[in-house]
């Protein structure tokens, strides 16, 4: 089913990535960033990233999804709900990420998380209708696609292992149902079992993300052993006496360029007392 908004939204997503390809000035100024828009406040970087791209595969994966999926929306739903459909996911996606980078040099750009809002929407809309994906061409349900693709995104969040914005994919999702629910209350008690299994183990993991940081932090117990790098806390020590909050930092920075599996048993510790108070 066509879709005469997505089309029109693909279009001006491809010229503004095309346009960022071309211009790095152009690219700084409208992706997402989390100095710019928390020291700087702006704002409009929420909106503007999801129209820029880090490659063609990246904007071409995006648009395929995007077009693959406008259409069934905008009938069910309606074209402006759609279109609130589309934006408010991407600003559930960038509010998450930024919650998540806030104390990182972090940088993004891409549609995802406006796409994972209507995929999520289509999957409450239509939990028996088939979703194939382009590498595996085999048809899936819906329902099972969307509890498969909230699970992954929250193991990939942990994990924390690969460049994709995983938290904006999360937020998406999670602002796609949201949305979905405001403009078809009916669905609540239609897929109420549904709608449970995708945004209970979500609010979940959120909460225990916010009350217990370092609860997402503990290494895999089946993970080889790795031969443990001085801490940066004992450098640190040496020069100057640091803040709890730089302290904090300097462990989230060890785990964001090496990985969890770097941090010593001392720095584990110290990680869980400092995440409490």
């Amino acid at each position: 089913m066509e879709s005469v908004l997505g089309g029109i939204l693909a279009f001006f997503i491809v010229l503004f990535s095309y346009k960022g390809f071309r211009d790095r000035e152009f690219y700084d100024r409208y992706l997402f960033d989390v100095t710019s828009i928390l020291r700087d406040r702006e704002y409009h970087r929420l909106f503007s990233s999801a129209f820029l791209h880090g490659s063609w595969f990246h904007l071409g994966f995006n648009l395929i999804a995007l077009l693959s999926f406008s259409g069934a929306i905008e009938a069910y739903f309606g074209w402006w709900q759609y279109l609130v459909l589309f934006f408010g996911s991407v600003l559930f996606g960038d509010l998450l990420a930024l919650y998540f980078h806030r104390n990182h040099d972090y940088r993004a750009v891409g549609a995802s998380g406006g796409v994972s809002g209507l995929v999520m929407a289509f999957v409450i809309a239509s939990p028996n209708s088939e979703i194939s994906l382009i590498f595996l061409p085999i048809g899936i349900r819906s329902w099972i696609f969307g509890l498969a693709y909230v699970i992954i995104t929250i193991v990939a969040i942990k994990r924390s292992n690969d460049n994709i914005g995983h938290e904006a994919h999360l937020g998406g999702a999670i602002g796609g149902v949201l949305l979905a629910l405001a403009f078809e209350p009916s669905l609540l008690t239609e897929r109420v079992w549904l709608i449970a299994a995708i945004l209970v183990p979500s609010i979940i993991f959120l909460w225990l993300n916010i009350t217990n940081p370092a609860f997402f932090l503990i290494s895999d117990n089946w993970s080889l052993p790795k031969r443990k790098p001085k801490s940066p806390l004992k450098i640190s020590h040496k020069k100057k006496k640091i803040s709890k909050e730089e302290e904090l930092d300097l462990l989230l920075k060890k785990i964001k360029k090496k990985g969890l599996g770097s941090l010593t048993q001392k720095e584990k510790d110290r990680l869980e007392e400092l995440s409490k108070e």
